[in-house]
């Protein structure tokens, strides 16, 4: 998913209202400014050829599937406008934050974020502490993008859920997560205790 990131201090006025037109104006010109070739030729210009680019791209996201599907789908969510919009500061304002909460509720393909990072300095010393808090994923805007979904649900199989553990761990690890999945189902109590690990088979 492309994401945009804005990144202000708190003491920049413009991070209250100036900021947020800035962010609207890049997502809604994002696909026709840039365009899918643009954001894969600078990427691909950081490293040696595009080989190395790839190679890097696999080792970044090891689960994604193969570069030319990556950015496949990279130019998909682009013309959809699936789109991250992602404020960052040291501290958000309440009108940032409600501007934010707002936009994330309503907009059922865009996700709209603020990250906060306070800093705190060691007294009498130089040691910096960093504590980030993620602003604008509430209930609300999870039904909102959850409602604007399309995608079926899928109904896994006991069978398959076995293959697709086998599939994305190492041996050892696979036998010890299907080890424990056996031993709770075989501890299931008749009144229903085991429902929630029934739902985790659709995804």
């Amino acid at each position: 998913m492309p994401t945009l990131i804005e990144v202000k201090r708190s003491s920049d006025t413009r991070i209250r209202r100036e900021v947020v037109g800035q962010m609207l104006d890049y997502a809604a010109n994002g696909a026709e400014f840039w365009g899918l070739e643009k954001i894969r030729a600078a990427y691909e210009s950081r490293y040696q050829d595009a080989d190395a680019a790839s190679r890097a791209l696999a080792e970044f996201f090891p689960a994604a599937e193969e570069p030319e599907r990556y950015w496949e789908r990279v130019g998909v969510n682009l013309r959809a406008g699936k789109l991250r919009l992602m404020f960052v500061a040291d501290v958000i304002p309440a009108e940032l934050r409600r501007v934010v909460e707002l936009l994330n509720e309503q907009l059922e393909r865009t996700e709209v974020l603020a990250l906060e990072v306070r800093q705190y300095v060691e007294k009498g010393g130089d040691r910096v502490t960093l504590v980030p808090r993620l602003i604008g994923r509430t209930e609300a805007a999870r039904q909102t993008k959850s409602a604007g979904s399309s995608r079926p649900r899928r109904r896994w199989t006991e069978a398959e859920l076995f293959d697709a553990v086998r599939e994305k761990n190492r041996p050892e690890v696979a036998a010890r997560m299907i080890g424990l999945y056996e031993w709770m189902r075989a501890r299931e109590r008749p009144e229903g205790r085991g429902r929630s690990l029934r739902r985790s088979h659709s995804g």
